[in-house]
């Protein structure tokens, strides 16, 4: 009966070194599962924040080229009333250069006149 114990603890003691041999292992192959997680959360975030830089660059280069685009649109009001002016300007010169032509030609007839009278 005594042997039958020791036989029976041996028994339970190869049984429970087993069974801690396989926690042991299986312990071991979930820490290494759980490394590849962690590896993998740390590249996917590196990834994700090399996405969201670029992300953003690309937004604050939209931003500038809008606000650019803006100055532009806004100059270009601007100047159009001016430029409006000036060729109203420009017309009325036109004008008063063909009348001072005119004026000119009637100068030089009266001269060639004058000149034959003279002569």
């Amino acid at each position: 009966s005594q042997q039958s114990l020791g036989n029976r603890l041996k028994n339970d003691n190869k049984n429970m070194t087993t069974e801690s041999q396989r926690l042991a292992m299986n312990l071991a192959s979930d820490r290494k599962i759980l490394k590849d997680l962690t590896d993998n959360v740390a590249q996917t975030t590196a990834s994700l924040d090399i996405a969201r830089d670029s992300h953003t660059q690309s937004e604050q280069q939209r931003l500038t080229s809008q606000s650019h685009k803006d100055k532009l649109e806004k100059k270009v009001e601007q100047l159009l009333p001016l430029l409006s002016e000036a060729l109203l300007k420009i017309e009325k010169l036109t004008k008063e250069i063909a009348a001072i032509q005119v004026d000119c030609e009637d100068i030089e007839r009266n001269n060639s006149d004058v000149q034959s009278q003279i002569n």
